[in-house]
């Protein structure tokens, strides 16, 4: 939804139809999928280890702030040097540079895809064990 979203609003204040994510049409929708799927990895080892809707809510907010910010959503972070190595580990900073590369008019974002594929499953697979053991209790 947000994808048609910013695709409307581009094109509202270009006057025109604008693709704002490039035209390759499978790369997107595969990127959108595969962004998703790791966006899930995450949810599930929240919801296996929250007590509460309440602390989900919370803990998840929190995550996602800081993952923003380690990933560049709020403002360029490739300058500070600390941040350059640990950011990797945020599911924003590979999914906004695959996105930024299509709407570029690149079509190299295979690292990008096989990166959040493998975080998003192993997130997914950590929820799974920790859902499990919480059944077991």
């Amino acid at each position: 939804l947000l994808f048609m979203a910013f695709t409307i609003v581009g094109s509202l204040l270009n006057g025109e139809f604008t693709l704002i994510w490039g035209s390759q049409w499978g790369l997107i929708a595969l990127l959108v999928i595969v962004a998703a799927l790791s966006a899930g990895g995450l949810g599930t080892i929240l919801a296996a280890v929250a007590q509460s809707p309440e602390q989900a809510n919370i803990v998840g907010s929190t995550i996602n702030i800081f993952m923003g910010a380690l990933g560049g959503a709020f403002f360029a972070v490739g300058d500070i040097p600390f941040i350059g190595t640990i950011q990797s580990l945020s599911l924003v900073y590979w999914g906004q540079n695959a996105f930024s590369t299509l709407a570029a008019g690149g079509t190299d974002i295979w690292l990008h895809v096989t990166v959040l594929l493998v975080q998003g499953a192993a997130m997914f697979a950590i929820g799974l064990y920790l859902f499990d053991r919480r059944l077991d209790q």
